[in-house]
């Protein structure tokens, strides 16, 4: 531990602020903890664009090429699992070191792999519940535009359904992300079985709905922002190739592919890391607020130091 998780209610602000502190002072043990499994995550994704790329360039249907490209396919699947098999049991670790639950890697891990399987599946909700989100309200907006032409003042109704399909998709999103990331959180944390998590994650949440949606996407934008500026070198560095090679015939050169690649590795290490920082932190924060823990913490003091006086 490089420092105790805060003892009082911060702002959002403050929040987001010291995960990226913890970020930069704990760097070492989260690049050690989630390094190799985030660059064979990012390398198995980069090889299946690439393998369906490939094949699509090559215009090549016979089953030589297709049984090929297949098996590429499945190794970087492969890859891409097992990576976030690792992941997942890995930003355990992280939770549990900052949040002063374990001091050390190899006591956290013990615990991470014991829950390895609940840790696991949680962590697939965590990435499949957005998308859920976002194909329920597609439908939805594609089903109304369908419809819309037998409607009456289509124009206006169109305004105000997409207005309120707009706040209900941003609202819904946020929400989806936060408990999914406070569920796995609080697997990190406390020793209960899948029913209980549930219930714990509404109980934390309801009475602070808004102020999470509010986190999500606050920690979201300035997300963007770093992973945008890292990602910025690259993208000039792409334009300028291509613009002196010819953009009509520009085709993607291996040292920027390698390039891309490690670019990638980088931008998916700080999101990796800081996303289980923050998570920590607001659950902890959350903890205090609903539950009184910063008192209960105050009181805990109070009585050793009488006991040691």
């Amino acid at each position: 531990m490089y420092h105790a998780p805060p003892d009082i209610p911060l702002s959002l602000g403050d929040l987001i602020g010291i995960s990226f502190r913890v970020f930069r002072e704990q760097f070492r043990f989260i690049w050690s903890a989630i390094a190799w499994p985030t660059i064979l995550a990012t390398l198995g994704v980069g090889g299946m664009r690439w393998s369906i790329l490939h094949w699509l360039s090559t215009h090549s249907f016979d089953s030589a090429s297709i049984i090929l490209h297949l098996l590429g396919l499945i190794l970087c699947l492969c890859m891409l699992a097992v990576a976030q098999w690792e992941l997942s049991i890995r930003s355990v670790t992280i939770v549990r070191v900052v949040l002063g639950l374990d001091d050390s890697y190899k006591s956290a891990i013990l615990y991470a792999r014991r829950r390895q399987w609940a840790a696991m599946l949680l962590y697939s909700v965590a990435a499949i519940a957005p998308f859920i989100v976002m194909i329920f309200w597609g439908v939805l907006s594609i089903f109304f535009v369908a419809i819309s032409r037998y409607l009456p003042f289509s124009q206006v109704l169109s305004f105000v359904f997409f207005a309120i399909v707009g706040l209900a998709f941003t609202c819904t999103l946020s929400w989806s992300l936060l408990s999914t990331a406070l569920a796995f959180t609080i697997l990190s944390c406390e020793d209960k079985n899948l029913k209980s998590i549930c219930i714990r994650t509404y109980d934390l949440m309801k009475s602070y709905m808004w102020r999470s949606g509010s986190f999500v996407v606050l920690l979201g934008m300035t997300m963007f922002a770093v992973t945008g500026a890292l990602d910025l070198p690259v993208l000039i560095a792409s334009m300028f190739d291509a613009w002196r090679n010819g953009v009509t015939t520009y085709d993607t050169p291996l040292y920027m592919e390698v390039l891309s690649t490690f670019v990638d590795s980088v931008i998916n290490i700080f999101l990796l890391g800081v996303a289980p920082v923050a998570n920590a932190l607001y659950y902890n924060d959350l903890r205090m607020r609903v539950e009184g823990r910063d008192i209960l913490l105050r009181l805990e003091r109070l009585e050793h130091l009488e006991s040691g006086g």
